[in-house]
């Protein structure tokens, strides 16, 4: 009995530790939420989206 109650004490420290202690310390687990995946709102349908765009090239004059 004191086996079964051993090793849940370990799995119940080990999901409190990822839970609340690792992201109190800046620790980012999946359990705090750092692997969550966005949600197909959050999305962007353009790739292209977050690259920088290129300066614009002013035209020459030639009068």
């Amino acid at each position: 009995m004191y086996d079964v109650l051993f090793f849940v004490a370990i799995f119940a420290g080990w999901i409190a530790l990822n839970a609340w202690v690792l992201p109190y310390f800046g620790i980012q687990t999946c359990m705090s939420g750092a692997c969550r995946v966005p949600h197909k709102s959050e999305r962007h349908s353009d790739p292209n989206q977050h690259l920088p765009q290129s300066p614009a090239v002013p035209e020459s004059k030639s009068r």
